[in-house]
């Protein structure tokens, strides 16, 4: 895992569904001489790795500003491409089993699935053991796979 991203919706009553987002990105450039720690060494990646030249990492933070802001800007006008592309590069292959962990206040507990594909809206389609197929927009998702992603 070379990066993550936190999203949290904030509802707008009078719309009647999310006014705005807060988005957190991190991103590991590089990982440093000592290397990761041990509880994170099997998962953790960087972009970089560990030797790699000074990095501007205000000029990286501005790129993908700039690319989240025209993706979501297109996205609202109308534009499906960055859902599109964001699906086509999605890391998971259909069928492919999954953990589920559903939201924080939620009273259903993790389970597994299997990966079906991301919608237009970019749900993470799902398909539980029972056949029933679910569209995700929060949670968290572990891999529980032997594949190995280049």
């Amino acid at each position: 895992k070379n990066c993550g991203i936190l999203t949290e919706g904030i509802l707008d009553e009078k719309k009647g569904g999310i006014g705005s987002a807060v988005i957190g990105i991190g991103v590991n450039i590089a990982e440093s001489s000592e290397g990761f720690p041990e509880e994170i060494v099997s998962v953790a990646g960087s972009v970089f790795g560990k030797t790699c030249e000074v990095i501007d990492k205000n000029k990286i933070a501005s790129a993908i500003i700039f690319e989240v802001y025209n993706a979501v800007k297109s996205t609202f006008a109308g534009d499906k491409s960055a859902i599109k592309e964001y699906s086509h590069r999605s890391i998971f292959i259909a069928g492919q089993k999954l953990t589920m962990f559903p939201v924080a206040c939620s009273t259903e507990q993790s389970y597994e699935a299997s990966y079906v594909g991301i919608d237009e809206q970019a749900h993470l389609i799902v398909e539980k053991s029972d056949g029933m197929r679910v569209a995700l927009n929060s949670g968290e998702v572990t891999l529980r796979s032997s594949l190995q992603i280049d």
